[in-house]
């Protein structure tokens, strides 16, 4: 196998890696963001970065320094990491289009962006076609990037 170099690759490459082949992969707006390797590279900073996990999927998590969290105010450890990349530029006046999805109407799960509502419109249907109803389906638009995350339970017992 070809040795990769630590300059990043994009989302098919890791799922190629992991899985030995990239054939079942379907091209998402992953494949258009170049990721770190991790462990082999580690962010400079102390702040949240999408992250890739072996099975293909994106998320927004913190770095604290050494391991994967949450966000910033949790201890709990993310695990199955394989890359890591900034969140990618956008001018301020440009608008990006989101499906806000919350899993059973509890864990919020951000799909985007898309370049315009149309697509964003598609992947909503897509979504609830393979997701089913029990879960919420919410238009969102900005022009910036956007994170949503939940807050973990202990957060409310903070005094």
């Amino acid at each position: 196998m070809k040795k990769k170099t630590k300059q990043g690759m994009n989302a098919a490459e890791f799922y190629s890696a992991a899985y030995g082949s990239a054939e079942n992969y379907q091209p998402t707006m992953k494949t258009c963001i170049e990721f770190n390797p991790y462990p082999d590279t580690k962010p400079d900073g102390t702040c949240n970065y999408i992250v890739l996990f072996k099975d293909g999927l994106t998320d927004s998590h913190c770095w604290d320094g050494e391991d994967w969290v949450h966000n910033e105010y949790s201890n709990d450890t993310v695990e199955g990491v394989v890359g890591w990349a900034d969140f990618p530029f956008v001018a301020e006046d440009t608008e990006m289009y989101y499906v806000l999805f919350i899993w059973n109407d509890i864990e919020p799960e951000l799909i985007g962006p898309f370049d315009t509502e149309d697509e964003r419109n598609r992947a909503a249907l897509q979504t609830k076609r393979e997701r089913g109803d029990s879960h919420g389906y919410f238009m969102l638009e900005s022009t910036g990037p956007v994170d949503i995350n939940p807050y973990g339970g202990g957060f409310f017992s903070l005094k």
